[in-house]
């Protein structure tokens, strides 16, 4: 039976297919003329990628869960017909309607996340094992920001008073109060690297003025990137288990969830404890800063760096916040 590259979605499996594949009919999508492999080509694959699930009660399907993870197939049609191919071939109970979740030996880094979380608030604040943290190869997810990047930083203007260059730059040294990255009294500088973002990170409303200062770096910056892609290359990290890429994932997924998450009117600044210290993990390994989504701008980015003097700000200019927007739904 032979499987098409446009039964894929997944870039690298569609480039595989692509590059070692030949022209003919997809049994599966039943296009004709495109590059198609013998599906046994990719069995070695699905043994290993249907290892990553186990039947579960209040899963998800796992032709759902799939393509929600991994976007691996082309349409969720198409994903049914290969993963029920496989799972045949392979003697395997789950079809691509079974419900499922992530096997217990994938989860378990995820839940050793959870439990240093757990640790670091109410039982150990400075001593306790970074065996996780050592094990997430960070380095992996770094990032750099060139000398020419254009990075932002706003503060609300009292009485309409712009500030000034001088005044945009962090608290001093022992005047910080935590923040998700930062603990009380060590200044890190929270920029962002689109305008708008800033405005919403410092919750301007409407008539507020507000002073943004536009930073660049003065020299390349290494950080450690919390918004790449969840799971590096499942399909062809020869060197990595993918079960090992999976759990690593999960976690960094965790951490990014985590940073992204705002203080609200009613958590305390303990929720900050376990990203103040994933925060001062990266420090202590030589990065420069952390990048991660914001939630208070969905697709904005924001970028912490543990050393203001890493960059310079050149300019200020107002604004005046003409419009926000507060949405809300109903909770059942």
């Amino acid at each position: 039976m032979r499987l098409c590259a446009e039964c894929f979605r997944y870039p690298e499996i569609k480039d595989f297919i692509q590059s070692s594949g030949e022209k003919g009919a997809c049994a599966i999508c039943k296009m004709q003329e495109v590059a198609t492999i013998e599906h046994g080509e990719l069995q070695d694959f699905f043994a290993e990628f249907l290892q990553l699930f186990s039947p579960a009660e209040t899963g998800r399907q796992l032709a759902t869960f799939v393509q929600e993870e991994f976007d691996l197939f082309s349409s969720r049609v198409t994903g049914e017909r290969i993963l029920n191919l496989y799972s045949t071939e392979l003697g395997g109970k789950l079809r691509a309607g079974t419900l499922v979740d992530y096997a217990p030996p994938v989860k378990e880094k995820l839940e050793q996340w959870r439990e240093l979380k757990k640790t670091i608030r109410s039982d150990y604040r400075f001593f306790f094992s970074a065996e996780l943290l050592n094990g997430l190869q960070l380095d992996r997810s770094e990032s750099k920001i060139g000398v020419n990047a254009q990075l932002y930083r706003a503060r609300i203007d009292v009485e309409g008073k712009p500030y000034e260059i001088s005044e945009m730059g962090p608290p001093p040294e022992g005047q910080a109060k935590a923040g998700r990255a930062n603990p009380q009294g060590i200044p890190y500088l929270y920029l962002c690297e689109g305008k708008e973002t800033t405005y919403a990170e410092v919750r301007a409303i409407r008539n507020d003025t507000v002073s943004v200062g536009i930073f660049r770096p003065k020299s390349e910056l290494r950080i450690v990137d919390f918004t790449a892609p969840v799971f590096r290359s499942i399909f062809s990290s020869d060197d990595c288990p993918l079960r090992d890429i999976v759990r690593e994932g999960l976690v960094l997924r965790a951490i990014s969830e985590d940073l992204a998450r705002p203080k609200t009117t009613y958590n305390s600044e303990i929720e900050y404890l376990s990203t103040q210290m994933v925060c001062e993990f990266c420090k202590l390994r030589g990065a420069d800063g952390v990048r991660f989504s914001s939630s208070l701008n969905p697709g904005g980015i924001n970028i912490v760096l543990f050393e203001s003097s890493k960059v310079e700000c050149e300019s200020v200019f107002q604004v005046l916040i003409a419009k926000t927007t507060v949405e809300g739904r109903e909770l059942p």
